[in-house]
């Protein structure tokens, strides 16, 4: 209607939106793995035509345990999201305190505004709905030189940290692993017993699901460490990069099924303080300091599966998602080569990293294979990983449409468009691991993350 003001997006993200979307996914989960297995034993029976041919055509065996481990997650997935029973967690009152951490440079504070007015506008509205009562507290992690632009811009109830230019940690901490630290230290808990400590980047704001996923993870003791996944309508514009980054929102459902300890992400998590304190972020010039935190806890600390999204952005350009995915891969790399992870406690994210390697060749090998073997038939071994592994990437793209169907508003004539264009971020995303290879910055890349505020939508 003109004239009308639009609500920030974050008003939108409710729970009712985010059990649809699961009970979406758990529904078609079922029919997808009974495909995947009948397809598998219809392949194994098809006749042979031509020869095996190269052992080039082996590659495809590269892919099929982290397809494996996605099938399995898929068959998990009922058991894993149950969704948000409202009427169990309404009228109680929760003791303990949850401090949402917001980090930033200084250079997205549009963003980081956003951020915590969705925090606050949703744990108003979940106090008023359904009569919880929750201790919470917003700070926002800084620099010296963007304190005073901060102060201005956000609004009260926020305590702002800023860390000194001249602070070093003991093992030369660096970029967000040394504000964190910093934080973490300086960081004034009643009660760390009591207290736990959500993680959000600049631009991660949350919903009515998050709260109350917040709430019922930790009034139903599911863990010392809980997961998001994360998924990408923040300031919607689709095309390539829009697209494929839906995907990862599908990969994130599928590895918290499997497991929720396989999720690294540095936002959109939760953990007791006192895990937190007991790993603290002093990791020597991480890149990866997420990577490194999660790959620790996971050995002390029990995960548990995190109800509701966390909500955040997609790169703005191609370009930005090649830095990213160049930081991600090169501190991944660094953590094992340095001795920050051992190799065997995360075996999931180093047969990732091969596989990210691997991907562009198995491609180029995989398309001149084909163009050579037009109309011959593979083995049926072959053939059936063939069907699996197909099957199974197609199933990632679908998944991320429904994820995100309700949240940026797809229609069902949409869903060409979307594999199109995540077929296509998929290809260039296989281009990261090697650009990070011959590209000679491995700094902490800082994309801009701009998101338009609806002015005056304040409470």
């Amino acid at each position: 209607m003109k004239g009308r003001q639009a609500l920030p997006s974050y008003v939108e993200f409710t729970v009712d939106k985010y059990n649809s979307t699961i009970k979406a996914l758990v529904k078609s989960s079922l029919v997808e793995v009974t495909l995947v297995f009948l397809a598998s034993i219809i392949a194994l029976f098809a006749p042979i035509r031509g020869e095996l041919g190269s052992p080039l055509r082996y590659i495809w065996l590269l892919f099929m345990p982290l397809v494996m481990l996605g099938i399995a997650g898929k068959a998990r997935l009922p058991f894993t999201f149950k969704g948000i029973d409202v009427e169990k967690l309404s009228n109680t009152k929760l003791e303990d305190v949850v401090v949402h951490a917001i980090v930033t440079s200084g250079t997205n504070i549009g963003a980081v505004e956003n951020t915590v007015e969705s925090i606050q506008y949703w744990y108003r509205e979940v106090s008023r709905k359904y009569n919880i009562n929750v201790r919470y507290e917003v700070e926002v992690i800084t620099e010296e030189y963007a304190l005073q632009r901060l102060k201005r811009a956000l609004p009260s109830g926020v305590r702002l940290i800023a860390v000194p230019q001249g602070f070093r940690t003991k093992n030369g901490a660096s970029y967000k692993a040394r504000a964190l630290e910093y934080a973490r230290i300086n960081r004034q808990l009643g009660n760390a017993a009591r207290t736990w400590i959500y993680h959000h980047d600049d631009e991660t704001a949350v919903g009515e699901d998050t709260i109350l996923g917040i709430i019922g993870f930790i009034i139903n003791k599911k863990g010392d460490v809980g997961v998001n996944a994360v998924v990408y309508p923040l300031a919607w514009k689709g095309g390539i990069v829009g697209h494929l980054e839906t995907v990862r929102s599908a990969l994130d459902v599928t590895n918290i099924s499997i497991s929720p300890k396989i999720l690294k992400h540095g936002s959109g998590f939760i953990t007791k303080a006192l895990v937190e304190d007991s790993i603290g972020w002093d990791f020597k010039e991480a890149l990866a300091e997420d990577f490194i935190f999660h790959s620790r806890a996971s050995k002390i600390a029990k995960y548990g599966v995190l109800e509701g999204f966390a909500y955040e952005l997609s790169p703005p350009t191609l370009a930005d998602m090649l830095k990213q995915r160049r930081r991600w891969f090169v501190g991944k790399l660094d953590a094992y080569l340095n001795g920050s992870v051992d190799i065997g406690s995360s075996v999931k994210e180093l047969m990732d990293l091969m596989e990210n390697v691997a991907y562009l060749p198995i491609n180029i090998v995989a398309a001149v294979i084909g163009a050579h073997y037009l109309g011959v038939m593979e083995p049926p071994a072959l053939l059936a990983i063939s069907i699996v592994s197909g099957y199974y990437l197609f199933i990632v793209i679908k998944d991320s449409f429904m994820i995100h169907m309700r949240y940026v508003g797809f229609e069902p004539i949409d869903f060409i468009p979307h594999v199109f264009y995540a077929g296509i971020g998929m290809l260039v995303e296989s281009l990261a691991p090697w650009y990070a290879f011959i590209s000679r910055d491995n700094g902490y890349f800082v994309m801009e993350k701009r998101i338009q505020l609806q002015l005056g939508f304040r409470y």
